[in-house]
C-alpha cells in the first residue's frame, strides 16, 4: 500500500463540470455546488491543503505533446486542428489503428489511448499513480478529474486502501451526451458522493441509493 494519502476520483459525462468542481474544491472557481453523500456511510469529503490535481490523461497528453512538438498547455485548444505535415511525419510510425486521411490531435490521442488500454487496461491508472508519487506534495489530497472506468477505482483502492479512496459523480442537466463506451462505463457504479449544482434539492435517489446534503 502507498502512503495513505486521500484520493478523490471525479467522474461524470463530458461537459458536466468535473474540472470546475475540482477547481471549486480548491477555491479557484466561483461556481457553487452541493455535495450529497451516500447514506449512511460517508458524511463529508476529505478536505486538505494542499490539493494536487491531475488526470488519467496527463501522461497521455505529455507523451503526445512531446512527440508532436505541441505545448502541453495548448493540447485542449488544438484537439480538432489537423496535424501539419511535420507532425504527421512524426506520428506516422506510432499509429496503432488506421490513420484518418487528415488526422487531428484528437485522432492521435484516441488512437494512443485505445492501444495502451488494450495492452493493459490499467495502463493510465498506473501512469497517474507514478505522477502522484513523484509530483504530489506530501500529505496532499489528490483530485483525479477524468475518472471513467470501474477498474481505475479498483486500482487505487488496492494502491492506497479503500478507506482512502472517495468517488464523486458530477451531475448537471446540460451536457454533451456521447455514445462512447467510456462515457457510460460508470453508469451502474454507486459513488460515495454526488456533486450537483447549488440550489438542487437536499435529497437525491441515484442507482438505487439515497444521497443527502450534509454541508459543503
Amino acid at each position: 500500500m502507498a502512503d495513505g494519502r486521500k484520493i478523490i476520483l471525479i467522474g461524470g459525462y463530458s461537459g458536466v463540470g468535473k474540472n470546475t468542481f475540482a477547481s471549486s474544491l480548491q477555491g479557484r472557481s466561483d461556481t457553487q455546488w452541493m455535495v450529497l453523500s451516500k447514506e449512511p456511510e460517508i458524511y463529508a469529503l476529505p478536505q486538505a491543503v494542499p490539493y494536487f490535481e491531475t488526470s488519467f490523461a496527463t501522461s497521455l497528453k505529455r507523451t503526445v505533446a512531446e512527440r508532436l512538438g505541441i505545448p502541453l498547455d495548448q493540447i485542449e485548444d488544438l484537439k480538432d486542428v489537423p496535424l501539419d505535415q511535420g507532425q504527421q511525419d512524426r506520428q506516422r510510425p506510432h499509429w496503432h489503428g488506421v490513420a484518418a486521411r487528415v488526422p487531428t490531435l484528437r485522432d492521435v490521442l484516441i488512437d494512443e489511448a485505445a492501444y495502451w488500454r488494450s495492452v493493459n487496461p490499467t495502463h493510465y491508472a498506473a501512469a497517474t499513480h507514478s505522477i502522484i508519487a513523484k509530483e504530489a506534495p506530501p500529505g496532499a489530497t489528490v483530485l483525479i478529474t477524468d475518472w471513467r472506468y470501474p477498474n481505475e477505482h479498483t486500482f487505487y483502492c488496492n494502491a492506497y486502501g479503500p478507506e482512502n479512496v472517495f468517488t464523486v459523480r458530477v451531475i448537471r442537466g446540460k451536457y454533451r451526451r456521447s455514445t462512447s463506451d467510456s462515457e457510460h462505463a460508470l453508469d451502474a457504479f454507486v459513488p460515495d458522493f454526488l456533486a450537483v449544482p447549488h440550489g438542487s434539492g437536499p435529497l437525491a435517489y441515484y442507482n438505487g441509493v439515497w444521497y443527502s446534503f450534509k454541508g459543503f
